[in-house]
């Protein structure tokens, strides 16, 4: 529920009215000052969205949807942030940073049940200095999987401007031609380090 979220009640109210007019567009930019709430106003406006049964542009909290939101376990929600480097031989989807036994995922997920706990955590993942190509790889495989109708696929990118050069091209062309029932939310303290044709599109 928005009251989740300290302040910011002119942006909760754009939000609300965005929902409540049916006007929501594929992608957002939430920028501003390190603590603010961006992360955690681009959860609960995700999870809006894809609420069972939204009450007055407020997310009940209860539908299952909400629940899997606010645990980071929703099949619609993806949580994308800077992670280490692979190695040379983990340079696909398949690589051991998808799978459970990888110690930075391992990491990942401990660092994303702390947010669940507090969506103003911040995360913080040792040596994690870029958001990989193979992340925003993965964002456009599963944008582009057919979604059930009456649900949204929510993609949050916090950090965005961590976005490297091969990552923002990457991210760009799913800008370009976004995938129905997918929603792009990217956040930043510094949205004059994202590249202009990303920020423009959102």
């Amino acid at each position: 529920m928005w009251e989740k979220i300290i302040g910011q009640s002119r942006q909760k109210n754009i939000l609300k009215e965005i929902f409540k007019n049916k006007k929501i567009a594929h992608a957002y930019m939430f920028f501003g000052a390190a603590g603010v709430g961006k992360d955690a106003m681009a959860i609960e406006f995700g999870k809006l969205v894809n609420c069972e049964n939204p009450n007055n542009a407020n997310a009940c909290d209860e539908c299952k949807s909400c629940k899997q939101f606010n645990s980071f376990n929703s099949p619609y929600l993806s949580f994308i942030t800077a992670l280490p480097t692979l190695k040379e031989d983990e340079d696909d989807l398949s690589s051991s940073r998808s799978k459970k036994s990888d110690p930075v995922y391992e990491v990942f997920r401990d660092e994303l049940a702390k947010k669940s706990s507090d969506v103003y955590h911040k995360i913080n993942i040792p040596k994690a200095n870029n958001i990989l190509i193979e992340s925003i790889r993965k964002i456009k495989n599963d944008a582009y999987l057919t979604s059930t109708k009456d649900r949204t696929k929510v993609f949050i990118i916090s950090d965005a401007d961590k976005m490297n050069t091969q990552s923002s091209n990457a991210f760009l062309k799913v800008l370009e031609e976004p995938p129905k029932h997918s929603l792009f939310i990217l956040t930043t303290s510094r949205l004059d380090a994202i590249v202009p044709t990303i920020s423009g599109r959102c």
